[in-house]
């Protein structure tokens, strides 16, 4: 099983990095049309979750179709933590080494692409100033822990609903019909 998790988390990996270069390489462009962010982080996220059930169905395939929920949880969840991993060094390198002013270009994107919301919903002066006061307090750092324990709680939850779904072990009738 451990060569089907890799395979998958390493893919899964891959992926996450490609999608954090995109988001790298449009910069602010990107982060201030949060219709067209939202619509590629759900595909991206669509995309690594159909790679973890993929991982638990080839486990399955390899083991002549059964697969015990244990089994059917471990397979998402490595592949899953894998990718979590790939994800957290490529970040530490970004926020650190590649860009150390990454955190606070994110800031200003979001601050901008906030006032631009805001003059539109014709928000009222001061309150637009109170919430760009509290922005500029907030930090946009990577945090490599709470990132990592986010992606973990996420995980365990997405190979809970993925080993439901796909579990088949001996105690279950085949039809052949």
């Amino acid at each position: 099983m451990s060569r089907i998790i890799i395979k998958y988390g390493v893919i899964s990996g891959l992926i996450s990095i490609l999608s954090g270069l995109l988001t790298y390489t449009f910069g602010t462009d990107l982060i201030k049309n949060w219709v067209l962010n939202s619509i590629i982080s759900l595909l991206v996220f669509g995309f690594i979750i159909f790679l973890a059930v993929a991982a638990a169905k080839e486990f399955r395939k390899s083991n002549e179709g059964i697969i015990s929920f244990q089994d059917a949880f471990i397979a998402p969840l490595g592949t899953l933590l894998v990718m979590t991993a790939f994800t957290v060094i490529f970040s530490v390198l970004l926020y650190n080494v590649i860009d150390p002013d990454y955190s606070e270009k994110t800031k200003l994107a979001v601050m901008e692409n906030m006032e631009e919301r805001f003059d539109k919903m014709g928000l009222e002066e001061n309150q637009k100033i109170e919430y760009m006061e509290s922005m500029e307090d907030r930090d946009f750092s990577f945090k490599p822990a709470k990132t990592s324990l986010i992606y973990a709680g996420v995980s365990i939850v997405i190979a809970l609903i993925i080993a439901i779904s796909i579990k088949k072990d001996t105690n279950q009738s085949f039809d052949t019909e």
